[in-house]
C-alpha cells in the first residue's frame, strides 16, 4: 500500500487568506512553507499503472496533482490515475476539488456516508452537466477498494474516518482528518492500525 500526503493544512490552507496568526505570518514571510488543504492519496502496489484513490478533494487539488507525478496523466493526453474519492464529510474544503474533475470521460466515483451525499445534492446538479457522479455506499465492514486494498468506514459525529488494509501485507492505515470527538470505535481503530 502506498500513501501520499497531498496536503495537511486546515480549511483555507496555510496561509489562510484572513488570518495573521504566527504560522500564517511566517508563511507569508517565507519562514515556513505554504501548505495545501488536507487530502491524502492511497494506492496498492499491484498495478503497473497504479490507480489512486483520494481521501477528500480539496480546492487545491490541481496544485496537489501537479506536485505529485504519480497523480498526473500518463497513459493518454486526457487521462488520470485518480480512480475516485472517499469523502470524510461535506465540508467545502473537502469537496470543491470534485468540480475540478468534471472533465473526466466517466462519472467521478465517490464513496461517502448518506449524510454527506444528501448535503451534496447541489454538487450532483452541477456535475450532471459534465461527467456526473457515481455514488457508492460505505460500510463499517471491510469492502474492496481496488487491487489489494480493502477499507471500512468509522462513523464519527459529523464525519467519517477510514481504515485501509493492504490484503497482501496485512498493514492497516487509519485516516481521520476531521475528528471532533474520539469515540470508542475510533480509539479501537487507532490501536489496530499500523499507521
Amino acid at each position: 500500500m502506498r500513501i501520499r500526503i497531498l496536503g495537511s493544512a486546515a480549511g483555507g490552507g496555510l496561509p489562510q487568506w484572513n488570518c495573521a496568526c504566527a504560522n500564517c505570518t511566517a508563511t507569508r514571510t517565507r519562514t515556513i512553507e505554504p501548505q495545501t488543504q488536507s487530502s491524502i492519496a492511497i494506492s496498492d502496489d499491484s498495478e503497473e499503472f497504479q490507480a489512486w484513490w483520494l481521501i477528500n478533494a480539496s480546492p487545491d487539488l490541481a496544485a496537489q496533482i501537479e506536485c505529485t507525478p504519480a497523480l498526473q496523466p500518463r497513459r493518454a493526453p486526457r487521462s488520470t490515475p485518480v480512480a475516485g474519492i472517499l469523502l470524510t464529510n461535506a465540508d467545502i474544503d473537502h469537496v470543491l476539488g470534485l468540480l475540478l474533475l468534471r472533465q473526466q470521460e466517466k462519472p467521478v466515483v465517490v464513496y461517502a456516508a448518506d449524510e454527506t451525499r444528501s448535503a451534496l445534492a447541489w454538487l450532483d446538479c452541477i456535475l450532471a452537466q459534465f461527467c456526473g457522479i457515481e455514488w457508492r455506499k460505505i460500510s463499517a465492514d471491510f469492502q474492496l477498494l481496488n487491487g489489494g486494498i480493502t477499507f471500512r468506514a468509522i462513523q464519527l459525529p459529523h464525519s467519517t474516518a477510514f481504515q485501509f488494509r493492504d490484503n497482501l501485507s496485512g498493514t492497516i492505515a487509519l485516516v481521520a482528518p476531521s475528528v471532533a470527538m474520539v469515540t470508542d470505535e475510533l480509539r479501537d481503530a487507532t490501536h489496530s492500525s499500523d499507521v
